[in-house]
């Protein structure tokens, strides 16, 4: 047996779990999840959203749905891409407060670049509508976010601080078109 392969055999757990770690690290440099993530939370008086979403699978969806190239790849946006975001995020996450519709606020979108390898574009602002944060006992929401551009997309919203529990929702393309309520 070659030095090789005696190293090998004396070490298989070290192999195994090396090979592991190789593997596992390989599939994040080019992502195969197709999600986004909203966080919905009380702060104060008022109803706070946070829409975080791949860099990379945005920028192709966009493309297609303005019909024209969508680059996210730069540290600052243009009023013209914020304008786009902003009108795509209402088209597609609708939240019902108490059976009331409610409108978004976006009063931030920047694309967050600490992790090189997957940009993340975030999307923040306010639910406003006829509501008292105090008084919700349901919510409502719709979210098709870029299930348009892909099939195997997955949306998970998370609800907290809202009363004593925290609620998620997950939303997969194909089966979740409608909306899904939390009672609180």
């Amino acid at each position: 047996m070659s030095l090789i392969m005696k190293w090998i055999a004396k070490n298989i757990l070290k192999c195994v779990t090396l090979c592991l770690l190789i593997w596992l690290c390989s599939g994040f440099v080019n992502h195969n999840l197709k999600m986004s993530k909203t966080n919905i939370s009380k702060q104060g008086e008022e109803l706070h959203f946070n829409v975080r979403m791949f860099a990379n699978d945005l920028s192709s969806g966009m493309s297609l749905h303005v019909k024209k190239a969508f680059p996210l790849e730069t540290e600052t946006l243009n009023q013209e891409q914020k304008s786009a975001l902003i009108r795509y995020l209402s088209e597609n996450l609708s939240i019902k407060i108490n059976s009331a519709p409610t409108a978004l606020k976006c009063t931030g979108v920047r694309i967050d670049f600490s992790n090189a390898d997957e940009p993340i574009v975030i999307m923040e602002g306010l639910v406003t509508g006829q509501f008292k944060v105090g008084q919700i006992s349901e919510m409502s929401i719709r979210n098709t976010l870029l299930f348009d551009f892909s099939a195997e997309q997955k949306n998970i919203v998370n609800i907290s601080k809202i009363k004593e529990e925290d609620q998620s929702l997950v939303f997969y393309n194909g089966k979740d078109m409608n909306y899904l309520n939390v009672k609180f």
